[in-house]
């Protein structure tokens, strides 16, 4: 993402992916983040790893926007001053970063 590395402010969280394995945090950054017309300056986790995401956005970012996501619909909704915006998903998309993600780890697991 072209950050220096005096961008990014210690941490020391640990977060546990679905599979149970843990990952110490590098530190953490604050950037904006710009959604359908809403800019928000939002706080981020920085890992050392490899990922088909460069962010995944959880909920401190869902809450600040007071967004609801469904699965279901593939879209988030969120409020707006001129009424209520959505961000759509794109399947495709979401397929091609997943099986990138698993060809990723598949080289890791080789090394």
């Amino acid at each position: 993402m072209d950050l220096s590395e005096s961008e990014i402010e210690s941490s020391t969280t640990v977060l546990t992916g679905f599979n149970g394995e843990s990952t110490a945090a590098i530190g953490k950054i604050k950037l904006p983040v710009f959604a359908a017309g809403e800019n928000n300056l939002t706080t981020f986790l920085v890992l050392n790893c490899p990922s088909a995401y460069n962010i995944i956005l959880g909920r401190p970012w869902i809450h600040a926007m007071k967004a609801v996501p469904s699965t279901y619909h593939q879209c988030i909704r969120f409020p707006m001053i001129m009424g209520v915006r959505e961000i759509k998903g794109k399947q495709e998309v979401a397929r091609t970063c997943y099986l990138h993600s698993l060809k990723m780890k598949k080289k890791d697991q080789q090394l």
